[in-house]
């Protein structure tokens, strides 16, 4: 149910506006009837163009996910046994090794890593945030983020729910002393491991 309110509010929204934006000309033009009309046939036929392209991929790419992954907003705490410093390194290192990541900057005195991906056909790129908290010598809390570049996305096709999923799982990984590196593909749906 979430997802069909999700998609209905979202192509509602994007076909009122493009359909008031398209009417502008008309309105100039031919007067405010015209102009009214303008609005209503576009919103009508953006909105079904739109339900019929992206609805189908939308669906297809996160049918297999949870519902919280409805939301293009993503976040996640996790706890890492390891001293602040070295669990800050070591998410840099994880950071550099996935392969949608464009840009990091690594604040350590704000205890705050700021990624972005790159932009792909599902979106313009996301913006990937590691705020840390050591809770102790032995342990600190990493609080994940990943959300749109651009901030009205509706439909990010789960994207951000993986982003964070996979760089919270590799962090757990490395926790466990293991020495994969789970890689992100450029489809932003599978892992390489390499040992």
């Amino acid at each position: 149910m979430s997802r069909i309110k999700k998609y209905i509010r979202g192509f509602i929204l994007i076909g009122a506006v493009f359909g008031l934006l398209s009417s502008l000309p008309l309105i100039l033009k031919y007067g405010l009837w015209t102009g009214i009309i303008g609005t209503l046939i576009g919103t009508v036929l953006w909105t079904a163009i739109m339900a019929v392209i992206f609805i189908p991929i939308d669906f297809l790419l996160t049918r297999k996910l949870p519902p919280e992954a409805l939301s293009v907003q993503q976040e996640k705490t996790v706890r890492i046994k390891g001293e602040f410093t070295h669990v800050f390194e070591k998410s840099i290192e994880i950071l550099k090794g996935f392969k949608p990541i464009k840009e990091i900057e690594p604040l350590i005195e704000k205890q705050t890593i700021s990624a972005r991906t790159k932009a792909s056909i599902a979106s313009f790129g996301e913006d990937i945030t590691l705020q840390f908290k050591p809770l102790n010598q032995e342990t600190t809390e990493i609080y994940i983020s990943s959300c749109p570049v651009v901030r009205y996305t509706l439909l990010d096709f789960g994207k951000n729910f993986k982003n964070v999923e996979l760089i919270s799982k590799e962090l757990q990984r490395t926790e466990n002393g293991k020495k994969e590196t789970v890689l992100l593909n450029k489809k932003n749906d599978a892992t390489e491991r390499h040992k």
